[in-house]
């Protein structure tokens, strides 16, 4: 496989929305890899989540949605809009449906 030079992405280049959004994410990773680590994390440390661990954690999180939509026989917006308009219900393998 052909390596490629590492790309560079500014967060704070990103539009203010789209920002937010990762630093939110952020926040929730860093303070789910504090508890289990069980304490606070500093830049460096092993379990510290910079924007890119963020960034890459986010993207992943959109492919499994977007799988997820191909599944229903769905396009991404359009299951979105489902789910937030509850006509689309996420249930366990073992549930019956009726």
């Amino acid at each position: 496989m052909a390596q490629h030079p590492p790309r560079v992405i500014r967060a704070y280049s990103l539009p203010v929305p789209l920002f937010d959004h990762l630093k939110v994410f952020q926040r929730n990773l860093q303070l789910a890899a504090d508890l289990e680590a069980g304490t606070p994390a500093r830049e460096g440390d092993a379990h510290w989540i910079d924007n890119s661990r963020a960034l890459a954690n986010l993207v992943q999180q959109h492919v499994l949605f977007s799988v997820a939509a191909g599944q229903a026989g769905m396009q991404s917006a359009d299951f979105a809009v489902a789910l937030y308009q509850g006509d689309l219900k996420a249930v366990k393998p073992t549930e019956v449906q009726r």
